[in-house]
């Protein structure tokens, strides 16, 4: 008898069919009320909510999530093991000591963000003791790399790393530390620190304050990369800009010669440093040392570059540097350029039978953060 309400308000739709809802279900709130419905309901919508935290305060007024999640923990310490994912805004944490406990609480834990303070960049050096996860991702900003070498050493099945550094004094990497990495987003200053290169086949290099000689130094170690290396994304903005850097042309030449078999490039947001006020020139100079490339086969350029900020001139001139930059670099099948100011509009073409260049809707996979998928 005992039994009978809980057969009474059982479900009739079986629970695979309400777990399938479940993960449709975007808003943590609405499976937090799904958590208060029936235990079969919090143990099917919990798993879903707590696979994914971020505790991201959005003021500094407010009370640090990190507090409540906590305390969630010490409650139910069961609900650590369903996290796989987390992400923590650590400028300012209330208490570095909450912060560790928490890390320590997640076993099952495969991907980790952490954001810091590019005023401060500190975190304890026993931060990550007593951790027993084993993570795939870890991307951390405005963390120093000291900082997190510890956590870095101790997980060696790390493939996907994203680190934007406070700042680049660092010693260099060695090869116990990150050994089977193959997707990478760093600055570029960084690349050179690693002592033998690792089977990375997707790179993104951020040039920030980057100099002439430092751009020369960061391409020629692209070359031990060559081997497994088959997607670059380069980023290089007018606001880091500086005064010695290599002209666009020479860059991606210099890049051409060290990876000569890569498949996909972008340039998405590119500074116009050295280019030839000739715009036919420059575009003869751009193209040329794209050909440098024997395998590429998609490329994203921001046309600024091309154009000389004459972004007026869409229209009229896409087409003209489609087929011009197809003509030199014969291997290419597609280039898109991302609109300005509308980066998510991509503007296509490929390659038709004759060679020439025609309109083409891109794959949904061809974005500003199509490196990631090549």
């Amino acid at each position: 008898m005992a039994s009978e309400p809980h057969q009474a308000n059982s479900p009739s739709i079986p629970v695979e069919t309400f777990i399938l809802i479940f993960e449709f279900i975007p808003l943590p709130e609405h499976l937090s009320n799904l958590c208060l419905v029936s235990r079969l309901f919090y143990q099917e919508a919990s798993r879903i909510l707590y696979r994914s935290i971020q505790l991201l305060p959005r003021n500094s007024d407010e009370i640090h999530p990190l507090i409540p999640f906590h305390d969630t923990l010490i409650t139910s310490p069961n609900l650590g093991t369903l996290v796989q994912s987390f992400m923590i805004n650590v400028n300012p944490v209330p208490r570095y000591d909450l912060l560790s406990s928490v890390l320590r609480s997640l076993p099952n834990l495969r991907q980790l963000r952490i954001h810091g303070s590019h005023d401060n960049g500190k975190l304890p050096s026993d931060m990550f003791d007593g951790c027993t996860f084993h993570l795939d991702l870890f991307h951390s900003t405005h963390i120093r790399f000291r900082e997190i070498n510890q956590l870095l050493s101790m997980q060696p099945d790390i493939s996907d790393w994203s680190h934007w550094l406070h700042n680049y004094d660092i010693d260099p990497i060695p090869d116990h530390i990150l050994p089977n990495l193959h997707t990478m987003n760093i600055p570029a200053l960084l690349l050179p620190a690693f002592v033998n290169p690792r089977p990375i086949r997707r790179l993104k290099l951020l040039f920030i304050y980057t100099t002439g000689r430092q751009e020369l130094t960061i391409c020629q170690t692209l070359a031990s990369f060559n081997n497994a290396l088959t997607s670059l994304s380069v980023y290089r903005p007018d606001s880091f800009a500086t005064l010695r850097r290599l002209n666009m042309a020479h860059l991606i030449q210099s890049i051409a010669e060290a990876l000569p078999d890569l498949q996909h490039l972008d340039f998405v947001d590119m500074d116009d440093c050295g280019l030839e006020k000739d715009g036919v020139r420059n575009l003869a100079l751009i193209s040329g040392a794209l050909a440098g490339f024997k395998s590429l086969r998609t490329l994203l350029i921001d046309p600024k570059v091309l154009l000389l900020g004459r972004t007026q001139l869409f229209q009229k001139t896409l087409p003209h540097l489609a087929d011009t930059i197809m003509s030199t670099c014969p291997s290419l099948e597609v280039i898109a350029f991302p609109v300005v100011h509308k980066i998510k509009e991509i503007i296509s073409y490929s390659k038709t039978s004759q060679g020439a260049a025609r309109d083409y809707r891109p794959p949904p996979f061809l974005h500003s953060e199509s490196w990631r998928n090549f």
